[in-house]
């Protein structure tokens, strides 16, 4: 039985027209998702967002305290990272669209789409073949940096001139803080 779709007319209430309330299959009152639904989403949601927030603020300490690295520079790494992964989801949904993928929608009972054999080479691709490409392009740098016997003696040197600056700028703030403490301790007695 095929439906028609009728344009909602102005005045119109939205719940009762009748392409909203029955699928292209002719059934009525398809599923739709209730509020506890949403709450079960977000809470989900939450979940993911909480952990990838603790990894990153973990890394943020890392890079800042254990290697050093200025806050500024950490931030704008992660601003970058986090424009990179906006790219890449709008490069995958051009190539999910282009491949003419076709998503199953729970609400409509028995949709059940075919895929062609065009869009399972495209999936195929996407999570194959592209991916594999790109790990092999992200060899070619390598093959260029040189990185021979007096080149790492140079970055030892000058890594282990840099953790002496810094131990020496702990070992002077340790001593503030003991002078600091001392004076605390003399206020009390």
């Amino acid at each position: 039985m095929d439906s028609q779709i009728v344009p909602i007319e102005n005045g119109q209430d939205i719940n009762q027209h009748q392409s909203l309330n029955s699928d292209n299959f002719g059934n009525s009152n398809p599923k739709v998702l209730k509020n506890k639904d949403y709450v079960f989403f977000s809470v989900a949601q939450f979940d993911s967002s909480a952990i990838s927030g603790l990894v990153q603020g973990y890394m943020i300490f890392f890079y800042t305290v254990c290697v050093g690295i200025p806050a500024v520079q950490v931030g704008t790494m992660f601003l970058i990272a986090k424009i990179l992964a906006g790219l890449k989801d709008f490069v995958l949904m051009f190539l999910l669209v282009f491949f003419g993928f076709s998503q199953a929608l729970p609400f409509f009972n028995q949709h059940q789409p075919i895929q062609s054999d065009f869009t399972k080479l495209g999936m195929f691709a996407i999570y194959t073949i592209i991916p594999a490409s790109l790990n092999l392009a992200s060899i070619v740098p390598i093959l260029f940096y040189r990185l021979s016997g007096k080149r790492m003696a140079e970055i030892h040197k000058r890594l282990e001139e840099k953790r002496a600056v810094r131990e020496t700028k702990n070992s002077e703030a340790n001593i503030g803080d003991i002078e600091v403490q001392s004076q605390i301790d003399t206020c009390n007695s």
